[in-house]
């Protein structure tokens, strides 16, 4: 790509020195190199116009930002664009690799159980004989096999994206599966402008990320783009809260669905009913159930299988790293929980799921919320902990420099049943070590929030943590002289 390309993407000046061959795009100046372009986005902390210094300093040889820099001219290529810049790097990243052309690109979104939704439509394209790219909050697949997502981020940057798209066109996939945050599809962000997705699929929705979208309908609206880029399917449930304003967006090629009809439930899994035929779910709660047949019905549209034939695969599927994973006791009949659950949705949906199951065995739910981020759904969290549990253990999260006490004391104080006893820890450890230790030999205790995540933030540093690893070390330390 040459700079003179870039030019052409959008409603710009372009003030050029010399149209070069460009070797990269970089949002970060730290990352510039020579014969590098540069595009200067406005953060939270600062605007990225405070690095182009650095970024020259690096090598940089194209300037992407919204104001002119008259000191510039000459002296480097410089692009002012009145459009985003966001957009404008998303556009030239995925022409710069134009590895999207040569894939067909499927996207998953929701409020919870877009991971999961996402990591078994990988699953069953793999099953059916379909090679196929992944990136999703756990894992990412480059064509070469599942690895870790160890970039933090659930949609990566647009670079990131296209890069990863072009090594699995280079390993000869033919799709690639993409889980779409809300901040990804939003018009400040927009890191998918320029992608079209030949299918796409809705879980549930629920209010989340007001800290960054402020209003619930500005959320919606970034999640409402997705189906604006969908050429063809959009999968929803017909009970999906949204589902007026997805079929409005959708139109024609909205396909709504119903949940399977479960006929028995139990700790080994689900059997479900479908036009008359049985099939197994080898976990039993029916959330978990919902997004599997999404996933099926979804890749049953795109390769032309059978749906009979994925149905039948269902048994063979496995949830993601931190999502529903057990841990049972070798003495006692205790079971830990490790989920992600971060939303009041996730929170019912999960505990009411176990509810059906065991309906005399008692509860504890130990958790937090994130610091700096959605403060209004905390007190809802502990009003439906509260609801299901006969104890709540408040503990950390993510801290992003709030203070812990207060987001605790903002979970506490939705719990309004009497009979739910509130304990306040602070360090996570401590946290579960007393759940366990307080616990009577037949209870589930559920750790909320954090999942598969590998580090805890505190405050301006972060620690490396393992939720399921600490779990399975305190129960086996409690049961040691049982």
């Amino acid at each position: 790509m040459r700079i003179s390309d870039i030019a052409r993407l959008c409603d710009c000046q372009l003030f050029l020195t010399k149209d070069t061959e460009l070797h990269a795009l970089c949002h970060d100046s730290r990352a510039c190199t020579s014969s590098d372009a540069y595009f200067s986005f406005p953060g939270i902390h600062a605007h990225g116009d405070d690095f182009i210094p650095d970024a020259l300093e690096r090598g940089a040889a194209l300037i992407v930002t919204s104001r002119r820099h008259e000191e510039l001219e000459g002296k480097v290529s410089v692009i002012v664009t009145s459009d985003s810049i966001r957009r404008l790097y998303a556009l030239s990243s995925y022409a710069f690799f134009n590895a999207s052309s040569n894939l067909e690109i499927i996207a998953v979104t929701g409020t919870d159980g877009k991971t999961s939704t996402a990591y078994f439509i990988w699953q069953l394209l793999s099953m059916t004989g379909n090679k196929s790219g992944l990136v999703s909050t756990v894992y990412t697949d480059c064509g070469k096999g599942l690895e870790e997502n160890k970039g933090g981020m659930t949609t990566p940057e647009a670079f990131i994206i296209s890069q990863m798209m072009a090594a699995s066109v280079n390993t000869g996939a033919r799709f690639f599966v993409l889980e779409a945050s809300s901040h990804a599809l939003s018009e400040e962000y927009d890191r998918l402008a320029g992608l079209t997705f030949v299918a796409s699929c809705y879980t549930r929705i629920s209010s989340e990320h007001l800290d960054f979208h402020k209003t619930y309908d500005r959320y919606i609206d970034s999640k409402l783009n997705l189906a604006r880029r969908t050429s063809g399917p959009v999968f929803a449930y017909a009970d999906n809260k949204e589902i007026d304003r997805i079929k409005s967006i959708a139109g024609e090629h909205l396909v709504k669905l119903r949940q399977p009809q479960i006929i028995c439930q139990a700790e080994s899994g689900i059997t479900f009913l479908y036009e008359g035929k049985e099939y197994s779910f080898p976990y039993p709660e029916d959330f978990a159930l919902e997004n599997a047949f999404e996933a099926a019905c979804l890749v049953s549209a795109i390769t032309q299988t059978p749906l009979d034939c994925l149905l039948s695969r269902l048994q063979d599927l496995r949830n993601p790293d931190g999502r529903m994973e057990t841990v049972k006791s070798e003495k006692t009949e205790r079971m830990l929980v490790i989920d992600f659950a971060h939303t009041p949705d996730a929170f019912d949906r999960l505990l009411s799921s176990f509810r059906k199951l065991y309906p005399a065995r008692p509860f504890t739910a130990l958790f937090g919320a994130p610091g700096g981020r959605d403060s209004s759904k905390r007190p809802h969290l502990g009003q439906v902990a509260g609801t299901y549990c006969h104890r709540a253990i408040l503990s950390e999260d993510d801290w992003h420099g709030e203070n812990p006490d207060e987001i605790m004391k903002q979970c506490a104080s939705g719990i309004d049943n009497a009979e739910c006893e509130v304990i306040m820890i602070q360090d996570r450890r401590d946290a579960i070590r007393k759940a366990i230790e307080e616990s009577s030999d037949d209870e589930i205790i559920f750790f909320l929030g954090i999942g598969h995540q590998k580090t805890i933030s505190r405050d301006s540093y972060s620690v490396v943590w393992n939720e399921k690893t600490v779990a399975e070390d305190e129960l086996r330390r409690f049961e040691k002289d049982l």
